[in-house]
């Protein structure tokens, strides 16, 4: 990596810590609904992942006792 691309990395970096030490001293509750809106949307992707996994849990039960010896 040249010096250049360095620079852009930091830069970016330092501008994403900036941001959020405004939002952090100055707007705390703008910083409260970003940390709330990540949190819903953590939850949501959890449900929709205990959702996929539930169905596969209920398709597998499905075929092991419908394949079943009586």
């Amino acid at each position: 990596m040249d010096a250049t691309s360095i620079t852009i990395i930091v830069g970016c970096i330092a501008a994403y810590l900036g941001v959020n030490a405004f939002l952090i001293i100055f707007r705390p509750e703008l910083w409260d609904a970003k940390q709330r809106r990540a949190h819903e949307a953590k939850l949501a992707s959890d449900a929709q992942t205990g959702t996929i996994l539930g169905s596969f849990a209920s398709a597998i039960f499905a075929a092991a006792s419908k394949n079943r010896p009586h």
